[in-house]
């Protein structure tokens, strides 16, 4: 597994997450449904955010979200 990228998006009050696809050949062929994006909170524990949604069709397609700062600035992720 490889890593996502974060990057300011062309609004820096957001964070760009991107990542690569997996590859087709994957064991089992299932169609892949969703993506589990999630972040570390303050506790350590790992959430997702509202903003980026791993089960919707956007985001699977284009292999990436937009999630605001204030977002991940707020509880429960407290990003500092």
């Amino acid at each position: 597994m490889v890593a996502p990228s974060v990057e300011y998006d062309s609004n820096p009050k957001n964070l760009q997450i991107n990542w690569l696809a997996l590859s087709a050949d994957a064991p089992g062929g299932l169609p892949l449904l969703q993506y589990k994006v999630q972040f570390k909170t303050d506790l350590g524990l790992f959430m997702e955010t509202e903003s980026c949604d791993g089960s919707n069709a956007l985001t699977i397609d284009n292999l990436r979200c937009t999630v605001p700062l204030l977002e991940l600035l707020d509880e429960p992720f407290k990003l500092q």
